[in-house]
């Protein structure tokens, strides 16, 4: 039998290249996720909204050789595009006096309309090596 007292506690484990091992442990899955809001200094604003409220740390990746530090974030749906943009943003800045960063976000529903997908492209052709304006071109039916 067990004891429904007992808090179930979840850990997430970085594993340091070096064989370093960062332990991070909370009450729940989002709890952790809070923990990384409040460090990259998110805004209440868009921390309290609800696909933020139920946001998971799926992983973190930390290759200390290279410097760099990969994210893996699980959301419900979709996050606009000024969401994704200020998390991609401000994970960015809180980490890079240590390392590069990288994000990457699974989602449970993967639903979208014409004007979200429209709103990343745009964010997309900003982007080093898409910028240019032959490969711009080819989505110019899209702005």
């Amino acid at each position: 039998m067990v004891n429904s007292d007992k808090k179930q506690r979840y850990c997430f484990f970085v594993i340091m290249e070096d064989t370093e091992k960062i332990e991070m442990c909370g009450e729940t899955m989002e709890n952790l996720f809070e923990k990384l809001m409040e460090q990259i200094k998110m805004p209440n604003q868009i921390r309290e909204s609800a696909l933020f409220s139920t946001a998971e740390i799926e992983n973190v990746e930390v290759h200390t050789e290279r410097k760099l530090w990969k994210f893996q974030l699980r959301f419900e749906k979709i996050l606009p595009v000024e969401q994704w943009k200020v998390l991609s943003g401000l994970i960015e800045s809180a980490f890079s006096t240590i390392a590069e960063t990288e994000l990457s976000i699974e989602v449970n529903q993967l639903e979208f309309d014409t004007q979200m997908l429209n709103d990343y492209y745009q964010v997309a052709l900003t982007q080093p090596g898409l910028s240019n304006t032959a490969f711009a071109n080819i989505f110019k039916k899209y702005r």
